[in-house]
C-alpha cells in the first residue's frame, strides 16, 4: 500500500496534458499521412485540404492516419480541445510545403501550449497564447 501511495502521484497526468499530448499525436500522424499522400501523388504534391486525406486514391497505414475529425473540409478541425489549421503553399499550382497550426481552444484551460508542424516533419511550440512560429522552440 505504502508503495502504491508513494507512486500514485506519477499515474495521475492532468487533463491539459492529456490534450497537449494528444494534439502533437495528432501533429505525427498528419505528417505520416501527408508524407504517404505526397509519395503516391502524381506530382508529388501535398494534398490541397486536409479532407483529402480520406480519399481512396492512397494508403497509409490505419494506426499513421489522423482521426476523420482532423480530416474536415472546413478551414480548420477541432478535436480535444485544440483547432487544427492547414496552411498548404502552393507552387506552379501544386502544394510544394505545408503548415499545420494546433492552438488550444481555450488557452490555459485546454492547452498551454500551441503547436506548429511543417512539411519537414518538424514541430514548434510555444507556451504563449499565440500560433506558434517557425521561431520558437522545436519540441
Amino acid at each position: 500500500m505504502i508503495v502504491v501511495a508513494a507512486t500514485l502521484p506519477n499515474w495521475y497526468v492532468p487533463p491539459i496534458v492529456r490534450r497537449e499530448n494528444k494534439a502533437m499525436d495528432s501533429l505525427r500522424k498528419y505528417s505520416t499521412a501527408m508524407e504517404s499522400y505526397a509519395t503516391t501523388s502524381k506530382d508529388a504534391s501535398y494534398p490541397p485540404k486536409l479532407s483529402a486525406l480520406a480519399g481512396p486514391s492512397w494508403k497509409v497505414a490505419s494506426s499513421g492516419m489522423p482521426d476523420s475529425e482532423l480530416m474536415c473540409a472546413q478551414a480548420s478541425c477541432v478535436k480535444n480541445g485544440y483547432r487544427f489549421e492547414y496552411h498548404p503553399v502552393f507552387k506552379q499550382e501544386r502544394v510544394a510545403w505545408y503548415t499545420i497550426n494546433a492552438r488550444p481552444l481555450e488557452f490555459e484551460e485546454t492547452g498551454n501550449r500551441s503547436f506548429l508542424l511543417t512539411a519537414d516533419s518538424k514541430i514548434y511550440q510555444t507556451r504563449e497564447d499565440r500560433d506558434a512560429l517557425l521561431t520558437d522552440g522545436e519540441r
